[in-house]
């Protein structure tokens, strides 16, 4: 499920159960059973936050971060769970110096205790999440846009091999033999070479021969569309 769509209750239950492990000099009473169940959802919640957003940058500056933050109701100031989903979000994008300012707004601000709730913090939420719960109220803000640092690939991997051919469609080619033979196939060729449609007619084929044995096999067909500009020039060069 993903994460804008838990409900904010479930959101706010699970980072208070987090808190709970910041060190204290008052020790908190608590339901071990509870707190047990409580820190178990937060990491399952963590562990999906970084599966869904492992090597990821976010395209967000402090100027950004101010933005949003001011939309927000008042009671993410006075409000302890929506506090700590704030916190949650500002500790996730290392903005401790925005977040040292930020609660100072709200009239109750207690650095030493913040300090430690924000050393106990695990971040398990990004910005994107306030953007959608100002979008909910009426607000009409843009996510943030996130990227993965692109690592071209310069040799093939072990094991891999290359064929180079020259022929009208892919399926003369890549014959059936070949297509069962390998796990990973990757074919670059033209547009209208026939590459979706030799793959349907192998997979349609191992299917007849095998029914519910067939091998499962998946397919994904990558199109590089040229700029509009581009396409233009070409058509006029020709």
């Amino acid at each position: 499920m993903p994460l804008v769509d838990i409900p904010a209750s479930l959101v706010g239950w699970l980072l208070e159960g987090q808190a709970t492990k910041a060190p204290n000099k008052t020790k908190k009473v608590t339901s071990k059973n509870m707190d047990n169940v409580q820190n178990n959802a937060s990491k399952g919640l963590v562990n999906h936050q970084n599966n869904a957003s492992n090597g990821y940058e976010y395209d967000l500056h402090d100027e950004q971060v101010w933005n949003i933050l001011d939309q927000l109701p008042e009671e993410y100031l006075t409000n302890y769970t929506k506090w700590l989903t704030v916190t949650s979000i500002l500790k996730r994008h290392d903005k401790h110096a925005i977040w040292s300012e930020w609660p100072k707004r709200g009239g109750h601000y207690d650095e030493a205790d913040n300090e430690r709730k924000w050393q106990s913090n695990q971040g398990i939420l990004d910005i994107n999440y306030l953007v959608w719960v100002l979008n909910q109220h009426g607000g009409n803000v843009e996510q943030i846009p996130k990227h993965k640092q692109y690592n071209p690939i310069n040799q093939l991997p072990t094991g891999w091999g290359q064929r180079a051919g020259n022929a009208v469609y892919v399926s003369h080619l890549l014959d059936y033999p070949t297509f069962k033979q390998h796990d990973t196939i990757i074919i670059q060729s033209c547009t209208g070479t026939g590459k979706t449609t030799a793959i349907a007619q192998h997979m349609n084929t191992e299917w007849v021969m095998h029914g519910q044995k067939a091998k499962k096999t998946k397919a994904l067909s990558l199109v590089q569309a040229w700029p509009t500009n581009i396409a233009n020039h070409s058509k006029h060069s020709a």
